[in-house]
């Protein structure tokens, strides 16, 4: 989903205006059309975030729909401190849920998805083999440190978010969070080592 994404902390108003969520949670509560400013806030990130692990772009349109449409109905039960952490606990939920259902094939996207996209596949599998190798390593990573990063890199949340949406707390979630990145700095060094002794 196109857009861009603000790494401005989201409780806190910016210099230009912009209403705090805190602000806009309450405004949404009395008027239910004004949760749109929440949804156009966070919607590329709940849908990068979801998209990371739903397969394909259908699922994840679907799964962000179910996440923002469960937020609206339940707002009022929103007490803080961050928005943005309740919010993805709710996208947690729904994309876990998601997840259980059984499997189906994703269809290639397009009338153009069964064309050849390159004269030169080669090419191709060469320009994409370090992206491959992070994709590997990220998917070899247990569920929880997938999850951990998954909501750093595509939902944009700070460590303390982070913490609200799984339960642990901010110091926890920034060396665990360091700890693999590192780890996964580490293993990509040796698989391109790897690679390279290997051509």
């Amino acid at each position: 989903m196109p857009g861009a994404t603000s790494s401005r902390p989201s409780n806190e108003a910016d210099l230009t205006g912009e209403r705090s969520d805190a602000e806009l949670v309450r405004v949404a509560l009395a008027d239910r059309d004004a949760f749109a400013a929440l949804y156009e806030r966070y919607l590329d990130r709940v849908y990068d975030y979801v998209r990371g692990s739903v397969g394909n772009r259908e699922d994840a349109e679907d799964v962000t729909s179910r996440t923002f449409a469960l937020a609206i109905e339940k707002l009022g039960a929103f007490r803080g401190p961050s928005f943005a952490a309740w919010l993805f606990a709710i996208a947690r939920n729904a994309r876990m849920s998601h997840l259980r259902r059984p499997a189906t094939i994703p269809l290639p996207e397009g009338r153009d998805a069964l064309a050849d996209p390159s004269p030169d596949p080669l090419t191709q599998i060469l320009e994409s083999e370090a992206a491959t190798i992070v994709m590997r390593l990220v998917d070899e990573l247990p569920a929880d440190e997938q999850e951990l990063l998954t909501l750093r890199v595509a939902g944009h949340l700070t460590n303390a978010e982070i913490g609200l949406v799984v339960g642990k707390r901010e110091g926890a979630v920034r060396v665990q969070i360091h700890r693999i990145i590192r780890a996964l700095q580490a293993r990509y060094r040796a698989a391109m080592d790897e690679l390279e002794r290997s051509t």
